[in-house]
């Protein structure tokens, strides 16, 4: 369980990340949803444990962030980034593997692979590949780290519907055994994968619900109307060719 007790981080004058309480459980999809600029990657890199800048306590099973070391941490957490294409012309196998490397762990490379439908790729050089099997790499190497929680970061952005499918079922696969905190900004795709979604505005926790959001609410978190289709919540698109 990852817990949050007055945290408070800020850049300078013009931001602030304020966060009386927060607690995240052991396992499940918690998607963190809010408007562009509202604190959801600052938030993220914290509870990454790459940013410790912050005030107040921030723990995973009772164990303070701020007193793990990099490798302590580094087998706890493991974190997706929105973009991570090295420099230099790697081949997929070998990025799978370097979260093996990093932190020593061991990896049958076949199954994850196989598990995130990388089987026929992995000879293949990072720049061969599109962004949606780019991603599933990246949550290949996450799965070789071991690690009980994984931080995402917009697993969804950039993606055309076959992939966000497919990243969607992946996903919550992953989540029945593993805890995932993830950035999201479709709010549709948030509200069918996730057991839970944290609403972020200006910096600050709005609201934490196991259940689907009203409409009521997301707009008053985003500004903008909000219909159900098939019982999830949707922009309202139609509104604008009234």
């Amino acid at each position: 369980m990852i817990e949050i007790k007055n945290l408070y981080f800020s850049y300078g004058a013009d931001f602030s990340l304020n966060i009386e309480k927060l607690v995240i459980p052991d396992k499940g999809l918690v998607s963190i949803i809010g408007p562009n600029g509202s604190g959801k990657s600052t938030l993220l890199r914290i509870l990454a444990g790459l940013n410790k800048k912050y005030s107040g306590s921030v723990t995973l099973d009772d164990e303070e962030y701020e007193l793990f070391r990099h490798e302590d941490m580094a087998s706890r957490v493991a974190y997706i980034p929105v973009y991570a294409w090295p420099d230099n012309p790697v081949t997929v196998r070998q990025l799978i593997l370097s979260g093996a490397y990093r932190y020593g762990g061991e990896a049958d490379i076949s199954e994850i692979a196989d598990r995130c439908g990388l089987s026929e790729m992995t000879e293949k050089s990072i720049y061969e590949i599109s962004s949606g099997e780019m991603k599933r790499v990246l949550i290949a190497r996450a799965l070789v780290q071991k690690t009980p929680v994984i931080v995402m970061d917009e697993p969804f952005a950039n993606l055309d519907p076959y992939y966000e499918v497919k990243i969607m079922e992946l996903i919550r696969e992953i989540a029945r055994e593993k805890l995932i905190i993830a950035a999201v900004h479709n709010v549709t795709i948030a509200s069918i994968i996730s057991n839970c979604m944290a609403g972020i505005k200006n910096g600050k926790l709005e609201f934490i619900l196991s259940e689907t959001p009203s409409e009521e609410i997301l707009k008053a978190l985003y500004g903008t109307d909000f219909i159900l289709v098939n019982g999830h919540p949707s922009p309202d698109y139609f509104s604008t060719t009234s």
